[in-house]
Order: C-alpha cells, then structure tokens, then sequence
C-alpha cells in the first residue's frame, strides 16, 4: 500500500490457512483406532443353545436409518436359519428379522433395530462391532470390535449394559488403519446417498440373484423406490467420479 508520495507504506501478505487441509491429510492417511474384546454370558448364551458346533456371528454392517432405528447385516455360522432368528428376535430393542440367505453352514439376516443393541452402540460412537460371537485365543467366546483410539471404551461399556448389564471389557489395543477411499467417499456424499448405497449392498440388492429387492430396501428406508433409485444412483455416480476421476485413472492417454 503507497503512501501520499507513491513510496510503500504497508505490505499485506494473503494465505490460505492450511490446518484444515493438515487434519483432513492425517485423517485420510491414518487412523487411531482401538481394538476391544468384550464378554457377556446373558448376549451370547441364546447363540451358543442354538449352534450346531463352534458358533461365529459377525456384523457386516449398520446402516441407521432416517427414523433413527437401524439395520444390522449379520452372517453366522453353525447355527439353523430358524434359531438364528428366534435368537435375535428373543432380543430386547429388536423390531424384526428378515432372512437374507441360508446354506448349510451359513446364514445371513437382516435385523430391524431400536434399541441400544451392541453393534448399534458402537456405530453411533464412530466404531463397529467386527464379530457379535466368535472364540477368542483362550477358547472362550468373545465379542470384538473397533472404538476410533479418542473414545473411551468405558463409555461403549456403560451404553452396552443397559441391555446387558454383565458386559465386561476383556482386552483392548491401539492400532492404526489407512481408510482413505472410505472417508473420501463419506465426504462426498450426503447421508441419505450413503444410507441408500449402503443398505442397498449389505442388504443384497447388488448380487446375483438379489437378496433385497429395490422396493423392499425402499421400503426400509421409508422412501419411494423412485427416490432410492435418485439416491443410489447419484451414490454411485460420486464413487465411480472419485475412483476414475479424482484418482486420474479416468483421463485419457
């Protein structure tokens, strides 16, 4: 800036703050996440009487949905479909269960959810639960999951026992895991475009044959299949431009 004489009086330097650019990089390219095993006789011992061998229950996915309730993508092994849906059902908070698919070893439900069930404690805290059963390296069954490194697994804990109060932690450990597709994509898109593409996937409505038809995942989303194809639709325009476009993978040579 000059002064009355045309000689420079002040200098004004402009810059971008980078700190939010820094936290989004660190943020992309590590995570601390916290590692936790957890026990409770009262969740597991309706699994275990129904299993025909060494139970396994692990939880695909939780998808919230608009209303505030819940689906919970489940796949065990070792236990009849049958059981394994009287089991969920005999469960407090729980509004339904669907049958996704069934072999002889395998089966796969989708679990309609209101209440503060395991997997859904941990999703509303930023974490998931990997295995709702499996056996542990002492042999003992053991329920295991992530927390983001920041929450304390005391406060899991505390929400867990107001469904099954005899939870215990057993272990836990800090780890670091690169997420970086996934937390480009979540920035992405909105939160009914990532709803409709998640339950849209965990709920079968991309294999072969269809788990979940468009107008049952509607349905469960509470919209009308009109506007859960809309949202699926942008939802998978915006992956494909972040894997192709974004990446450079899309230019031409």
């Amino acid at each position: 800036m000059l002064n009355e004489e045309g000689g420079v009086e002040y200098v004004v330097v402009g810059f971008e703050d980078a700190t939010p650019l820094k936290e989004r990089e660190d943020k992309l390219t590590s995570d601390e996440w916290r590692s936790i095993e957890l026990s409770s006789e009262e969740l597991f011992q309706p699994f275990l009487d129904a299993a025909d061998g060494s139970v396994r229950i692990d939880v695909d996915q939780v998808v919230t949905l608009p209303d505030g309730t819940a689906l919970q993508y489940v796949t065990a092994t070792n236990i009849p479909a049958g059981a394994l849906v009287d089991a969920f059902e005999g469960q407090s908070g729980v509004l339904g269960v669907r049958l996704l698919s069934s072999t002889a070893e395998h089966s796969r439900v989708e679990v309609h959810v209101a209440g503060p069930t395991v997997p859904l404690v941990f999703d509303r805290l930023g974490g998931a639960v990997r295995s709702l059963l499996r056996y542990g390296a002492d042999g003992r069954p053991r329920l295991t999951g992530e927390l983001p490194g920041h929450v304390d697994p005391r406060t899991a804990i505390r929400e867990v026992r107001e469904a099954f109060p005899d939870v215990e932690l057993q272990s836990q450990a800090l780890r670091y895991t690169p997420r970086l597709l996934y937390d480009v994509i979540e920035e992405e898109l909105t939160d009914r475009q990532l709803t409709a593409l998640r339950a849209a996937y965990y709920g079968g409505y991309f294999d072969l044959p269809r788990r979940s038809s468009g107008d049952e995942v509607a349905t469960r989303l509470g919209v009308t299949r009109q506007t859960f194809n809309q949202h699926l639709r942008k939802a998978e325009e915006t992956v494909f431009e972040q894997l192709f476009e974004a990446s450079g993978k899309g230019e031409a040579d």
